[in-house]
């Protein structure tokens, strides 16, 4: 596992793209999942034999043994035995909780990485929604303009339509003169009831889910 994590850890340098660090997490995930595994496996084992230890010990401070020269006490051949052995489960024990630590660390490091990594590609995509929207804001603008213009041409036509069955003559009226000066209020009235629709469906868009389905 100390292998496999060193492993991880020289290439998180050399990533570069977010699936190879979402990548990478996943298997920091799995090696973190696995070393937890162990540890609960190897944990009770850990305390039962520091019980057994001490439990030793005790009995052996009851019993009140009498060393021999030249023979090796009882205390000192199972002490020989016994604290290697419990320094090494001590040292297994510690080995697991530092790679635990070292796997958490790198863990929260990466997860940084790839939240900062998100937050850039989340900004660059409000930035190009910005951009879309101020452009559609502008064809908007554009069409409306088209609309006035098309409508206003319509309504000149009309205009034009009924000042010819009116008898300009007997008013001292030429019809050119007449359509000239209707052309600028006619786009005015146009822009000015597009403007006041726009207005209404920005103020309340809501009033359109209202009219009833044909």
């Amino acid at each position: 596992m100390d292998n496999q994590l060193s492993a991880m850890l020289t290439s998180l340098s050399t990533l570069d793209s977010t699936r190879e660090e979402r990548e990478l997490l996943r298997r920091l995930s799995q090696l973190a999942a696995h070393l937890e595994a162990y540890r609960s496996e190897t944990n009770y084992r850990f305390s039962a034999t520091r019980a057994y230890h001490d439990l030793v010990l005790s009995r052996l401070q009851n019993i009140r043994e009498v060393e021999v020269e030249e023979h090796m006490s009882v205390n000192e051949f199972l002490s020989r035995r016994l604290v290697p052995a419990l320094r090494t489960c001590e040292s297994v024990q510690n080995r697991l909780e530092d790679l635990s630590r070292r796997i958490e660390r790198a863990g929260d490091l990466l997860r940084t990485r790839v939240n900062l990594t998100m937050q850039e590609q989340n900004k660059s995509l409000l930035a190009s929604m910005d951009r879309r929207s101020h452009l559609q804001f502008r064809m908007q603008e554009t069409v409306e303009g088209l609309s006035v213009a098309a409508i206003s041409y319509y309504m000149v036509g009309l205009v034009s339509y009924l000042l010819s069955g009116l008898p300009l003559e007997t008013w001292h009226l030429e019809k050119n003169v007449v359509l000239a000066f209707a052309v600028p209020a006619v786009v005015a009235l146009v822009w000015w009831m597009t403007q006041h629709i726009k207005h209404r469906l920005i103020k309340d868009p809501l009033k359109t889910d209202h009219l009833p389905n044909e």
